[in-house]
């Protein structure tokens, strides 16, 4: 099922299944960043990460920002 996922993703939009998956979990986590009154391991938790420090890693990679300083600069 992935691979056949990924093959009609890649068909229509041109792009691979995960980076649709990655786009809707980034502009997720982004919304709940904004939400000062959550921690990171609630948001973590919510976004089923394993671990605050996976969730940290995967969120550095992609925005260049740790969650901590992203949640700091809006």
């Amino acid at each position: 099922m992935p691979h056949y996922l990924s093959e009609i993703c890649k068909k229509i939009s041109g792009r691979p299944a995960s980076y649709w998956i990655d786009r809707f979990t980034m502009q997720e986590i982004t919304r709940l960043l904004r939400q000062k009154e959550l921690s990171l391991t609630e948001i973590a938790e919510r976004m089923n990460f394993s671990s605050v420090s996976y969730f940290s890693r995967y969120v550095q990679k992609r925005i260049n920002l740790s969650p901590s300083e992203y949640k700091n600069h809006i």
